[in-house]
């Protein structure tokens, strides 16, 4: 899924006084600088068209709450290959479990699910993250 679809998507079903505006190039700075990290260019792209929510989307399009820039946080895991930094960007229902991305620079950002027993690859791109959750795929719920 495209950002502009995204921000379409998410206008069509979320309120829109939850939906926060574009984020800046100085907005996406303050992250970066906060958590010591990079924003990929696919995350840019993303947040550029709608700087989050605060507030889910509905059941049947994933009950997700992509977090404002300013919410994201670091969720430190014992991988067991690499014992990578996660940084949290999205939970389920009330936080029943977290989405985490790793930030690098590859063009795509892959997404893990967090907090549902081992952290796991949910999806190979924030992108295909995104199309599963408007489509409430199983793929992106915990095994």
């Amino acid at each position: 899924m495209r950002p502009d679809e995204f921000a379409s998507h998410l206008r069509a079903c979320v309120d829109p006084k939850w939906i926060r505006p574009p984020a800046s190039a100085r907005d996406i700075a303050s992250v970066e600088e906060r958590l010591g990290i990079l924003v990929s260019a696919e995350m840019r792209a993303f947040y550029e068209c709608v700087g989050g929510c605060d507030a889910e989307t509905p059941p049947e399009q994933g009950w997700v709450t992509f977090w404002p820039l300013e919410r994201w946080e670091r969720a430190t895991t014992v991988d067991e290959d690499d014992g990578a930094d996660l940084i949290l960007v999205a939970d389920y229902s009330l936080s029943s479990w977290s989405y985490a991305i790793r930030p690098s620079g590859d063009a795509d950002t892959a997404v893990l699910i967090v907090g549902a027993g081992t952290p796991r690859v949910v999806a190979p791109s924030f992108s295909a993250f995104v199309a599963a959750v408007f489509k409430s795929d199983r793929s992106i719920y915990p095994d």
